[in-house]
């Protein structure tokens, strides 16, 4: 069935077009990684399933269910503490009106459930600032994967200001960069670059700390070689 049946508007189809195209860059990239881990010649329908399962599988659920799993922990503490509590009281308020002699124990079983509810308290309070405290790491590291956002947009720019046509798209842009760096920067570096920047652009994937700071030195790199290729340009003009 052709798209034009689904009625969809132009820009749209055009977005979605890069939305596919992003896409499959994703899964070509992850089934060479996968293909290079395995030995083997080539990519192969077992590297692109893989690959297919890794994209599709949400890499970022694992921590907030550690959280969840502590607050969840804290919560049940807290009532197992004030349910010892209220035991305890009981016996000993029983034990008191009997007037029988072994009254210690609902005092045992009564400080027995303030202490786990305390514990589990100075517990929650731990949690609630290691929650913030990885919040403030997520937020900084946020920040470093944009800069590999915008650092790649700073890219496209330079690159369209060396062609005499606008490029748009990144399957009209990639050819012109590799061709550019070809002497300096691998292929596989570029397309590395550029899988995780559209891991962080479309999938708002965390990447790991040594991933980001690969990239952006490749980035950079980039960038400089772009420069100085526009500089070589301008001279020659002159």
């Amino acid at each position: 069935m052709e798209i034009n049946n689904y009625k969809i508007d132009p820009l749209d189809k055009e977005y979605l077009d890069e939305c596919v195209n992003s896409f499959r860059l994703d899964l070509l990239h992850e089934a060479y990684m996968l293909s290079k881990k395995s030995d083997e010649e080539g990519i192969s329908q077992k590297s692109i399933d893989e690959a297919l399962a890794n994209i599709l599988r949400n890499n970022n659920v694992s921590s907030k269910r550690v959280y969840f799993k502590g607050k969840r922990l804290v919560y049940l503490g807290v009532l197992t503490g004030l349910l010892y509590t209220v035991c305890g009281s009981v016996i000993f308020f029983v034990q008191n009106t009997n007037f029988r002699p072994d009254k210690d124990l609902g005092q045992f079983v009564m400080i027995m459930g303030l202490a786990v509810s305390a514990c589990f308290a100075i517990f929650g309070i731990f949690v609630n600032k290691s929650r913030h405290l990885f919040a403030t790491e997520n937020s900084n590291k946020l920040n470093k994967q944009y800069m590999i956002v915008h650092k790649w947009s700073e890219i496209e720019n330079l690159v369209n200001s060396m062609s005499p046509m606008r490029v748009n798209t990144i399957q009209s842009i990639l050819p012109i960069l590799l061709d550019i760096c070809k002497e300096d920067i691998s292929s596989d570096d570029i397309s590395s670059v550029l899988y995780l920047r559209n891991k962080i652009l479309h999938d708002n994937a965390s990447i790991p700390d040594f991933e980001i700071d690969l990239a952006l030195r490749t980035e950079n790199r980039i960038i400089s070689k772009l420069k100085e290729k526009i500089l070589v340009g301008t001279g020659n003009l002159k």
